[in-house]
């Protein structure tokens, strides 16, 4: 399981990437890719905390609120990394 959180994260990021203009479709409506990556680097942290990858973990999700300070999940679960 988490595992396939950091690759869903890594797959978001290179999508993020290599997606043109400000904003991407989905689910019908624009995501900008900022937020993709956000979210991407979220997932990321959110596995390597399960994999017990401490440092990775806390990289990750620093990385998510850098790109989104709004990004509560992400924020909440930097507080809770050791």
């Amino acid at each position: 399981l988490f595992r396939n959180l950091v690759q869903s994260g890594q797959n978001e990021l290179k999508q993020a990437a290599t997606s043109t203009g400000p904003s991407s479709r989905r689910a019908g409506r624009a995501v900008s890719q900022r937020l993709l990556a956000a979210n991407a680097h979220y997932l990321a942290g959110l596995g390597y905390m399960g994999l017990k990858d401490e440092v990775t973990a806390k990289a990750e999700l620093k990385q998510a609120v850098e790109l989104t300070p709004d990004l509560l999940g992400a924020k909440t679960a930097l507080n809770w990394a050791p």
